[in-house]
């Protein structure tokens, strides 16, 4: 037989509980992860994971509450940026407001003027 208890699925063998980690797959939306060794329906401890160039370097953790669900990736946090102070001629920064400090670059949109 087998139960949930938190984010692990007990299996029953000889009347003993085995806990065991659901499987999951990873979204290939999450840009701040290296996912290369996150592919297809895998157990989320056997996920190895990194932040990507886009993110600050730290120590991610996957975890999979569902069988069969998308696993949570935490731990990588986008790097932030300021407009620089001086463009080079024909930029718009316009849409890179950073007056109330550093922004992630996808919240900037630069135009050619």
């Amino acid at each position: 037989t087998t139960d949930r208890y938190g984010s692990a699925l007990l299996v029953s063998a000889n009347a003993r509980y085995v806990a065991a980690d659901f499987q999951c797959t990873a979204s290939e939306q999450a840009k701040l992860y290296e996912l290369a060794g996150c592919r297809g329906l895998l157990l989320s401890s056997r996920c190895q994971l990194a932040c990507s160039s886009l993110a600050i370097p730290a120590a991610p953790v996957a975890t999979c509450h569902e069988d069969g669900g998308a696993l949570e990736l935490v731990g990588c946090l986008g790097k932030k940026c300021m407009s620089p102070q001086v463009l080079p001629p024909n930029f718009d920064v316009s849409g890179c407001a950073t007056s109330a400090g550093p922004i992630l670059a996808e919240e900037c949109k630069v135009k050619c003027t």
